[in-house]
Order: C-alpha cells, then sequence, then structure tokens
C-alpha cells in the first residue's frame, strides 16, 4: 500500500498504490494533520472524534477516543446541571488520555522493527516518545 510522507510525492505515492492496485480508478490526495485541540469543550462546544483529534490512520483508535470524548462530555453536561462547571478538569483529563494514546502510537513506530521500508524509516526516525 502506498503511503504519502513527506519524503515521498504524492506522484510517486500514487504511482506505487496503482502499481499494486492496478483496477483503481480514481483517486485523491488526502493532507491531515495529526495532533489534538488544546480543549475538547470550549464555551458551550464540545469537540467529539475527529473534531477534537486525530492521531493516526493505521490505528483503530478513533473510536476508542470518539467513546471516550462522549462518556467525558456526558458526564460534564451532568455535572453542569448541578450548577457545577468541571470543564477545566474535564479538558485537562481528556487531554492526558490523549497524550498516552499518542505515546502508545509512538512508541509502536518507534519499536517497529518487522518492517524495514522507507515509509516505517521515516516513521521511526521521526518518533519523538519524551
Amino acid at each position: 500500500m502506498a503511503i504519502f510522507s513527506p519524503r515521498r510525492s504524492a506522484d510517486e505515492a500514487e504511482r506505487e498504490f496503482r502499481e499494486q492496485n492496478p483496477g483503481v480508478g480514481d483517486t485523491r490526495l488526502i493532507r491531515f494533520k495529526s495532533g489534538r485541540r488544546t480543549q475538547m469543550i470550549r464555551r458551550n462546544v464540545i469537540g467529539i472524534g475527529n473534531a477534537y483529534g486525530f492521531i493516526e490512520a493505521l490505528q483503530s483508535t478513533a473510536l476508542h477516543m470518539v467513546i471516550t470524548n462522549i462518556y467525558a462530555a456526558v458526564l460534564h453536561l451532568q455535572h453542569l446541571k448541578r450548577g457545577r462547571n468541571l470543564a477545566d478538569k474535564v479538558n485537562q483529563s481528556v487531554g492526558e488520555i490523549w497524550a498516552r494514546l499518542r505515546w502508545f502510537i509512538a512508541m509502536q513506530f518507534r519499536l517497529n522493527r518487522r518492517v524495514q521500508i522507507p515509509f516505517w524509516r521515516a516513521c521511526n526516525d521521526g518518533v519523538n516518545v519524551a
């Protein structure tokens, strides 16, 4: 599977992808920035799933984080009904969960020794696990 990285042009990635998948029709390049917003809750808006953060496409973490975000949002709304605004605590707690998830995925990239193709070497070289 062709993966676009800063070290590979979009044309190179598509060419490799088409070599491996000759029957594919039209394709398009989708750029994304990995990371998360600093606050899940801001004023009267709650970011859930990709609206709050996106780490990377090769893991199945998105559904887990959607559930985590929804659970945190429901708890926050329940406290709001009682007159307690816990947005700062919820933002901090959910941010820490995302930071641990990011670290977990970074370690998988960093410790991956089975696949030593240019993409994985670039991932390994670019991982900051601090």
